[in-house]
């Protein structure tokens, strides 16, 4: 396995809209891996109940609209979005499956009303 450092990730809740249709409530910062990974590991801490989800972007500019992060699912012939459940009163880890992207943001399903900071580990097998 050859992973990156874990890399601070904020969500500032009080941070100026970046790009297109910004909830800055629910969106963190960019985070640059450094590099083209397979996958990610997400910390989250605990917060506002929430579901976290990965969106990823092509480039590293903050005003690039992220897109969500999928998967497909070979049993059916769809795909579902990845999302780590129920973060609330413990923290939780998660590993998403990023197929190669760089700068990906994370994303909470309800408003914040705090500051969050997550930890993001990229990795690839072998």
């Amino acid at each position: 396995m050859i992973p990156t450092k874990w890399i601070p990730v904020l969500l500032d809740f009080n941070r100026a809209a970046e790009f297109a249709d910004d909830d800055v409530d629910q969106f963190s910062a960019v985070c640059d891996l450094g590099g083209n990974f397979e996958f990610v590991t997400v910390i989250c801490p605990i917060m506002d109940s929430s579901h976290v989800t990965v969106y990823v972007q092509r480039i590293a500019a903050i005003d690039e609209v992220p897109a969500v992060l999928h998967a497909l699912d070979a049993d059916t012939a769809g795909s579902f979005i990845q999302t780590i459940s129920d973060v609330s009163t413990v923290a939780i880890t998660g590993t998403f499956r990023i197929g190669g992207a760089q700068y990906l943001r994370l994303r909470t399903s309800h408003n914040q009303d705090q500051d969050i900071t997550f930890y993001c580990r990229g990795f690839n097998r072998g």
